[in-house]
């Protein structure tokens, strides 16, 4: 059985591809919690200073607090929920950076995808890559059996 098919990535493809598998993807979800917490405290340590610092230049007492402080809290969360979702389109924006640079333009290039029963064939106008089964399977041969392990444990 023979399969064939033709591709190319555009530049935004690859930017959305690069968002997903680093910020939207199931398996980033911790990560995204990280930057969460690590934002809010940025932002919690930013205000506190500010706090600190007006209280030393204007002393005059407990009413600039009774403002100050819920502001700060509502500041303080919505630059944190602003961070979190800028994230992305940063990710975004790096990407596309990589594309245009030199070295990486072979990513946009188009590749001709080949499947059958030797293996898989790779050729764009730079790369020709010939993968066997035989060595496919031994790659993905630790990745199955650690999968079927973890399957197969009670958590």
């Amino acid at each position: 059985m023979e399969f064939n098919f033709k591709y190319s990535l555009t530049e935004d493809d690859y930017a959305e591809y690069a968002a997903f598998t680093n910020w939207h993807a199931p398996w980033q979800k911790k990560e995204r919690i990280k930057h969460a917490i690590k934002t809010f405290i940025y932002s919690l340590i930013f205000f506190i200073a500010t706090i600190i610092l007006l209280d030393r230049i204007n002393s005059s007492g407990v009413d600039n607090y009774i403002v100050l402080i819920p502001i700060s809290i509502v500041i303080l969360i919505l630059l944190t929920i602003l961070e979190f979702y800028q994230a992305p389109f940063r990710l975004k924006s790096k990407a596309r950076k990589l594309v245009r640079k030199e070295e990486n333009v072979q990513v946009l290039n188009e590749t001709d995808l080949f499947f059958d029963d030797s293996g898989i064939i790779n050729n764009d106008k730079d790369v020709k890559v010939n993968l066997k089964w035989e060595s496919i399977k031994n790659m993905l041969k630790p990745k199955i059996i650690f999968m079927s392990i973890l399957a197969h444990c009670k958590l």
